[in-house]
């Protein structure tokens, strides 16, 4: 059995983690580049504005992390090794090699913590890039491919053990374990941002509740295999009807829910429809349809889908009586 594909996330990370994580990171950075100053043959006026510079910026990430875009993190990963450079330049002194190196660590701990993998090999390949560039202007050569070297190997053994564990950790604590979906908690964060991003748009957001029907039978009447089979398959096969922009997630049990960005009532109720009769042959599904409404709460929204599940299962019930009561006839 194919096991659903989990929903593409842009980064391995949240705006806000982004934001304090960078923040951090540079804040760490300027203490760095003020232990530098301490070294009484470097440019020490320089490496104090440099200091200065990270360390504001390390400060105005933490504040605006509710805001920290992709595109953010990767700008200052850039500038992280640009300011890293021009502190090299400015310093020379003994304290150099340390403090670069260590830097430069920070910078490929920040890559692999926050970006996707094509990233952290295009940011390291910037930093490295850096790096040969202004040392090559303060020492020998031979002492500059020492610490190259040193790079290579420190940084590229942490960028490929943290990226791992953060990938890892990040499907565990983000996908459902049996359908592979996304799971309650990144439902409701892929939710929050959609209603963000529609308010910019003025586009309209749909929800679909999903409730498979007589799921407790099956599992009852064939097992709890067969059960989990039964919520593979129909998560696969949804998976494949829905949008890139979309979001199926798996709540719980046999239960489902659905987030179209720029999707109205009407709209959802015809992809609703479709995922309903896509299950049809093996197992069938009721589903409520909610449209938000700016202002309107995640779990308003949750709450009148849930309602209107609730009426479509009573009506699919109350139909199934009356096929009954004929037939007996």
């Amino acid at each position: 059995m194919q096991v659903a594909q989990q929903p593409k996330l842009t980064m391995l990370t949240s705006a806000q983690e982004r934001g304090y994580v960078a923040g951090l990171f540079y804040l760490a950075a300027a203490a760095v580049v003020l232990f530098a100053a301490m070294d009484p043959v470097v440019d020490r006026m320089r490496l104090l504005i440099i200091a200065g510079v990270v360390g504001a910026i390390g400060l105005g990430a933490m504040l605006l992390a509710d805001r920290f875009t992709p595109a953010w993190t990767h700008a200052l990963l850039i500038a992280a090794s640009t300011l890293t450079g021009l502190g090299v330049v400015s310093g020379g002194g003994e304290l150099g090699p340390v403090i670069i190196v260590a830097v430069y660590m920070l910078i490929a701990m920040k890559a692999a913590l926050l970006v996707t993998p094509i990233a952290i090999v295009a940011h390291l390949a910037w930093a490295l890039t850096s790096m040969v560039a202004s040392t090559l202007l303060m020492w020998p050569a031979s002492m500059v491919a020492g610490m190259v070297g040193v790079f290579l190997a420190a940084g590229g053994t942490i960028t490929l053990v943290t990226s791992t564990l953060v990938a890892r950790l990040r499907q565990e604590a983000t996908t459902d374990p049996l359908t592979g979906l996304a799971n309650r908690a990144t439902f409701s964060r892929e939710l929050t941002q959609a209603q963000a991003t529609v308010s910019r748009t003025n586009e309209p957001l749909s929800l679909l509740l999903i409730d498979l029907d007589d799921f407790k039978l099956i599992n009852d009447r064939y097992g709890h295999a067969a059960g989990d089979a039964v919520l593979e398959q129909a998560a696969v096969t949804w998976w494949e009807l829905l949008r890139g922009r979309d979001t199926l997630a798996r709540l719980g049990g046999d239960e489902f829910v659905v987030v179209l960005p720029g999707t109205d009532l009407d709209a959802a109720c015809e992809v609703g429809d479709r995922l309903q009769q896509a299950v049809a042959q093996a197992v069938g599904c009721s589903i409520g349809v909610a449209q938000w409404q700016p202002g309107q709460s995640a779990d308003e929204l949750l709450a009148i889908a849930d309602a209107s599940l609730y009426e479509a299962k009573g009506s699919k019930h109350e139909r199934r009586a009356l096929r009954e009561a004929f037939t007996a006839r």
